[in-house]
């Protein structure tokens, strides 16, 4: 976890051999490495860059395992930074992160877009049942009010079959209906399965570049 601190407090910027800018007046006292300045201005004393690159490589010594303190002083001294490779995979482990976070943001906003259309299917679904339960209510009034009008047997089996057209159309909406909640159940269960596997991967990815940026960071 202290190798960590130190990548994390780092700005991983252009670096030349022998050359390390950007960093405050003072050296850096923690793990945690401010920066500051810019790197088209680079410092005009020696003794106080040599002083801040010292402060950089003492950290990093900080930062090896304990069986590191035994090395050499060539190993001690050697800067990890300027280890082209080193700046590359970690550059790369941190766009892979950057990327994972955007997939998982597009995915979200897709399953939130299909959880509206669902919601507005079934929404219309309602409406359509509501108005047809209008319309029986309307049938059977008018029903009532023909068959103390008329007591013409055919005329009111003429509205009883049309009520019964009428709440046939009811019930098949009504299966429409149940189809639709049916259907949105298992969208939200596909939903949460979803963001377990994308949040799963995204971690299993992060802790994997983790570990290869403590890897390179103890072999360097």
């Amino acid at each position: 976890m202290v190798a960590l601190e130190v990548v994390t407090g780092i700005e991983l910027l252009p670096i030349t051999e022998g050359s390390i800018g950007g960093v405050g007046s003072q050296p850096p006292a923690s793990l945690s490495l401010p920066i500051g300045g810019s790197m088209s201005k680079p410092p005009t004393d020696r003794d106080d860059k040599k002083r801040k690159k010292a402060g950089i490589m003492k950290v990093i010594r900080k930062a090896r395992p304990s069986g590191s303190s035994n090395n050499s002083g060539d190993d001690l001294g050697a800067d990890p930074f300027d280890n082209l490779d080193i700046i590359r995979d970690l550059i790369d482990k941190f766009t892979l992160l950057g990327e994972s976070g955007h997939h998982i943001l597009v995915h979200l906003k897709r399953i939130d877009h299909q959880v509206v259309e669902a919601l507005k299917v079934q929404g219309d679904l309602q409406a359509k049942i509501d108005y047809l339960r209008g319309k029986v209510t309307e049938v059977e009034h008018l029903m009532g009010e023909k068959v103390v009008e008329n007591e013409n047997l055919q005329g009111v089996l003429q509205k009883e079959e049309l009520i019964l057209i009428e709440l046939k159309a009811v019930l098949s909406l009504e299966e429409e209906k149940k189809e639709a909640e049916i259907k949105v159940a298992e969208l939200e269960i596909r939903i949460s399965k979803s963001i377990l596997e994308v949040a799963a991967r995204a971690v299993k990815e992060l802790k994997a570049s983790f570990e290869m940026k403590d890897l390179n960071i103890t072999f360097n």
